[in-house]
């Protein structure tokens, strides 16, 4: 009787923590913090450490490694072309360039501006996915 009692308490707490891992689990998207809904604008440059650089770092990043596979933004010669950017959290005439060059080709609304459908464009397409739309 006395083991059986134990057994039930360690079933009831082992029930409860898969009650609690199991959603966690399931909802944990390693590269959520990549993306926001929040729309990214150029000329925006936000203070070191904030969460908004780290937004527009990882969105720099993500173009860097998307512009790696496309050949014509790339290639010098394409109109569609934009040097590798540097990842430092600022969202300047480099960034901008680029984010319009990348919308341009997937023909979407140019604006130069990371709003959602360019960001869930971008995320697709490295195969992830967005958090929302």
């Amino acid at each position: 009787m006395k083991n059986m009692k134990k057994f039930l308490a360690l079933a009831l707490v082992a029930m409860t923590v898969l009650a609690v891992a199991i959603p966690a689990m399931a909802a944990y998207r390693p590269w959520q913090y990549e993306w926001s809904a929040h729309t990214l604008l150029p000329g925006t440059f936000p203070p070191e450490g904030s969460e908004l650089r780290t937004q527009i770092r990882n969105f720099q990043s993500s173009l860097n490694a998307h512009r790696q596979s496309m050949p014509p933004f790339t290639n010098i010669m394409s109109p569609y072309y934009f040097s590798q950017l540097v990842v430092d959290g600022k969202y300047g005439n480099d960034t901008a360039t680029a984010v319009s060059r990348f919308q341009s080709y997937y023909t979407l609304q140019v604006d130069g501006k990371a709003g959602v459908e360019t960001k869930n464009k971008l995320w697709n397409l490295l195969g992830r996915l967005p958090v929302a739309d």
